[in-house]
């Protein structure tokens, strides 16, 4: 009996001295061996939201431009006889059109480029006068003789020049997270000059003299090979391509339209360097130089800008 009480009570002591360390065990910041307690549990923090910004976008817009301090003047040298000066007619027109392409470097900056299309600019560069003297093989006429012929010429010509702007901008906008934000911008590039001439030169006999029987009746010409036919017409046509420093300054606000379509309206300063374009015939013995004065515009433009992902 006295062993069964004993044996009880060791019992109830080990059971005790069990549920004690369980219970050490399960309370925070402890942990079991040599008496040791550890570090209390670092909470895992809550994720932070992250708002997705749209990388690339594209979009096209038209501008109007009020030109101030530009000029263009041509000139035409025929190699044979001399040179005439053209007169000036006509103008490119206030309107033109841009596309753009380009990418958000943060929120507010985003850079693009963009080219700016004009209409042609015809430019009637008249008509001048001149006389040109040919001489051939007279032998039709008398043996070891000369034929020549004075001609007077007409030489017409118009042009057209077409300049437009290839640049690189870069925008930065205010005022985030409204609906209308102002933005800055600015822009370096080239513009090109494209000139194409249409000319024709008709010629009417003035003189002509053989060198043994002397001269024909004035406004008679003798016919012969090697010698222009009096009274015909010759045309010709040739291009070319100059380039010149263009530089932009804009100013203006944007409207959100929706997730992404934006409508940008605003204004441009817009500077093209001067640019001397020199196109010459193959069939004329002509030259046509255009010179391409400095131009500052003040453009009002408007364009929408698609943003894609």
């Amino acid at each position: 009996m006295k062993f069964a009480t004993a044996g009880l009570a060791i019992g109830l002591v080990s059971l005790t001295a069990l549920s004690a360390a369980t219970h050490a065990a399960d309370m925070p910041g402890q942990r079991m061996g040599g008496g040791a307690y550890g570090q209390a549990a670092v909470p895992v923090p809550a994720p932070v939201p992250y708002e997705e910004h749209y990388k690339w976008y594209i979009g096209a817009g038209v501008g109007y431009a009020a030109r101030a301090g530009s000029g263009v003047t041509s000139s035409v040298d025929n190699l044979s006889a001399g040179s005439g000066i053209a007169v000036i007619n006509g103008d490119d027109g206030p309107v033109h059109g841009s596309i753009f392409a380009g990418r958000y470097l943060t929120p507010s900056l985003r850079v693009e480029l963009g080219a700016d299309f004009r209409a042609k600019q015809k430019i009637v560069t008249g008509s001048h006068a001149y006389q040109v003297t040919y001489s051939g093989d007279g032998t039709a006429v008398a043996p070891a003789s000369t034929n020549t012929n004075v001609y007077d010429v007409v030489h017409n010509e118009k042009a057209h020049l077409t300049t437009n702007t290839y640049m690189l901008n870069a925008y930065y906008e205010l005022m985030q997270g409204r609906t209308v934000r102002p933005y800055v911008g600015a822009g370096i590039g080239f513009a090109t000059h494209s000139l194409r001439r249409e000319l024709s030169e008709t010629n009417t006999c003035a003189s002509s003299e053989n060198s043994v029987t002397g001269p024909l009746p004035a406004g008679s010409c003798y016919i012969t090979a090697g010698l222009p036919t009096p009274g015909s017409t010759v045309t010709g046509a040739a291009s070319a391509l100059g380039f010149g420093l263009a530089a932009a300054f804009m100013a203006g606000a944007t409207v959100d339209l929706g997730p992404r379509t934006h409508l940008d309206v605003g204004y441009r300063l817009m500077y093209m360097g001067s640019k001397t374009v020199t196109a010459l015939s193959d069939s004329l013995s002509g030259v046509t130089t255009i010179d391409v004065g400095a131009r500052t515009d003040h453009e009002i433009r408007t364009s929408l800008r698609f943003d894609l992902w």
